[in-house]
């Protein structure tokens, strides 16, 4: 295995130079060529595609033939046999022979599918980066559409998100959309930039630009829940996988990584969907989120999944107090509402989060880096707020080494009482009432 530490070359691999300034000169702005405008000093976005492959020979070959049909030219493609068992190597050698726009490595054992994630960052050139999961497959403008959303889109965001057909073990159509994703709330921020203020693919026509802008919407960062397509469906931007990543690429994280990337990358600076089936999305016995296709009215994905996400999710906040002084000055005002929705706190600052095991052991290994960037007085009403008097006390004497004084106590008691109130509570879910009608 690699070093997950290596650097590498960001220039376009395999692709000649002739072949960008084609590229760059079929992109336009305002109708205007864009190698007319800015020749070849300019290049068009690379992505990234790492697909992670653990005992499903039977569906990757198909999965890596999607990618190559796809209509955007420029891109890369990590396939990762991540420690399987079965045939699934000789399959991937197979189906990537002759392209140099493929390669595979090989883990000596199964990272988890975020441990392979986050290992592949270190291997990939993109700009912007697609987990594709072996068992699902893309359709054709699946890339360019995306790449359009992200440039048209009236403020950037981290993560697109697209809608996927559901399909069964052999391929055959069981839905035609998603039900998680919801353009038509009222928070929901609809449409793309008119299509002569931004940088326009070949791929993409004036109809289906129109389309597509009217099936895509932007959900602001300080909504919570699950709000897109599984897995395959998101298209991240290097530069916010590489702030949330976990680790060095080393570890294992037997999680996945959509679970991971998603509601950090929302909770940092939102996200957009597209109300389009890009994908296949395949329902099997094998699945790990879901036996059956969506319905409304059930809830979405296994029991087992459902519980060990809500576990998942306070390990991925734990980066936040992990490196308090980065994401405080990075964050502002809002690094501690940040922290509650990507540990799943809700946007009540509810405690039932806080109430498990995992939550305390976060805080108690992180308490000195907290202290020494927000000082005891304010770390004290936050850690009160969220875990009441005693268990904040015990916390609190942890990080400070010894006895609190009476200051302390009184600080503690009186934000446990207050902060952890059903009145403040109203009032934090009024103000995020007041904040979705401003913005319908």
């Amino acid at each position: 295995m690699g070093d997950p530490l290596m650097k590498h070359d960001r220039s376009f691999p395999n692709m000649p130079s002739e072949a960008g300034a084609k590229t760059v000169a079929e992109l336009s702005v305002a109708g205007r060529p864009l190698g007319e405008l800015a020749s070849n000093d300019i290049q068009p976005p690379f992505v990234s595609f790492v697909v992670i492959c653990w005992n499903y020979a039977r569906y990757v070959a198909q999965a890596i033939r999607s990618i190559k049909q796809q209509d955007y030219p420029h891109f890369e493609c990590l396939v990762i046999d991540n420690g399987s068992s079965d045939d699934s190597a000789s399959v991937i050698l197979a189906a990537i022979e002759g392209d140099a726009r493929f390669r595979m490595e090989r883990l000596d054992r199964n990272m988890g599918q975020l441990g392979a994630a986050i290992w592949s960052l270190a291997q990939i050139r993109g700009s912007f980066v697609v987990f594709v999961d072996a068992d699902d497959f893309l359709f054709k403008n699946y890339t360019s559409s995306h790449l359009q959303v992200h440039l048209a889109l009236p403020q950037s965001v981290p993560l697109t998100s697209s809608g996927v057909t559901e399909v069964d073990a052999q391929g055959r159509i069981l839905t035609s959309r998603y039900s998680h994703i919801k353009i038509d709330q009222k928070y929901v921020v609809r449409g793309l930039c008119p299509s002569c203020n931004i940088v326009r693919f070949p791929m993409v026509s004036d109809e289906q630009y129109e389309v597509v802008a009217a099936q895509t919407g932007i959900i602001p960062r300080e909504i919570t829940g699950w709000h897109w397509g599984p897995g395959t469906a998101n298209m991240y931007r290097r530069s916010m996988l590489d702030l949330i990543r976990l680790g060095d690429g080393s570890q294992d994280y037997m999680r996945a990584a959509d679970t991971h990337f998603n509601y950090m990358c929302h909770a940092f600076a939102g996200s957009a969907v597209i109300d389009l089936p890009l994908s296949a999305y395949r329902v099997h016995g094998d699945n790990y989120f879901a036996r059956q296709e969506t319905y409304d009215a059930l809830s979405k994905g296994t029991k087992e999944y459902a519980e060990n996400s809500r576990l998942d999710r306070l390990a991925s906040a734990e980066l936040l107090l992990r490196e308090p002084e980065k994401f405080s000055w990075l964050l502002g005002g809002s690094y501690w509402r940040v922290f509650d929705q990507c540990a799943g706190a809700g946007a009540d600052g509810s405690r039932r989060t806080f109430r498990r095991p995992e939550a305390r052991e976060i805080f108690a290994r992180n308490i000195e880096p907290l202290v020494l960037t927000h000082g005891k007085v304010a770390l004290g009403r936050e850690i009160a707020r969220r875990f009441g008097y005693r268990k904040g006390k015990r916390l609190m004497a942890q990080g400070l080494k010894g006895r609190l004084r009476l200051r302390m106590h009184g600080q503690l008691l009186f934000q446990s009482v207050v902060g952890g109130s059903g009145i403040v509570r109203a009032l934090r879910r009024l103000s995020l009432r007041k904040r979705r009608r401003k913005m319908a």
